[in-house]
């Protein structure tokens, strides 16, 4: 009788374990870690925390205020101090929205332009001084005040030959490398005193 095993004709073959010459089967490789199998990925939140990466968005952070910081020097020195508004284009989105606290609210360009024609036609020594200025990833602020001699209608104000000092305070957003949206608080109250068109505390009593 033949062994239980041996392979009978018309059985298919056996599949039989690899062995070395000695007869012994193959030492077997430990499995790799999962670490060294699949790299784990970094989630948004760990990236962030990472130390290159959180240099380098920092880094970037510094950079766009570096690059705003000029902006707004640039365009203060060409429009507010200026008064020119022909490459207002070069510092404003074409969308933008200007809100002048306690004034009007003022969408697009053409309009903010016509608007700041009006203010410098009506004040045209004006001289802008900044004071200060700070930026953080997509906004800032600046502030500082102004000096003019009202010498037109201004905000319905009859010209009234004064000089006039008024604070500033502004906040800008920025998009795609330009000004899209600021709001812009000043002291009303103290210009329009300075104006003559609203009575100061001596004298309302």
């Amino acid at each position: 009788m033949g062994h239980a095993d041996a392979a009978r004709p018309g059985d298919p073959p056996r599949h039989r374990p690899p062995r070395d010459l000695r007869g012994h089967p193959p030492a077997r490789t430990p499995p790799r870690a999962a670490s060294a199998r699949h790299p784990r990925r970094m989630t948004g939140r760990r990236l962030a925390t990472h130390p290159i990466a959180k240099g380098l968005i920092e880094g970037a952070r510094a950079m766009a205020a570096d690059q705003h910081a000029a902006l707004i020097r640039a365009y203060i020195d060409e429009v507010f101090n200026g008064h020119r508004l022909d490459g207002v284009g070069r510092y404003w989105d074409d969308a933008l929205t200007s809100h002048w606290l306690g004034m009007e609210t003022i969408h697009g360009l053409p309009a903010w332009r016509s608007a700041m024609e009006a203010f410098f036609a009506a004040f045209p020594n004006a001289a802008y001084t900044l004071d200060d200025m700070f930026f953080a990833g997509r906004q800032g602020v600046w502030r500082g005040h102004w000096q003019a001699t009202q010498q037109g209608e201004w905000q319905g104000i009859a010209a009234s030959g004064r000089n006039v000092t008024w604070t500033v305070i502004i906040i800008g957003r920025f998009a795609g490398g330009k000004l899209i949206e600021d709001w812009v608080e000043l002291d009303r109250l103290g210009l329009f005193q300075q104006l003559g068109c609203i009575p100061t505390g001596s004298s309302a009593g």
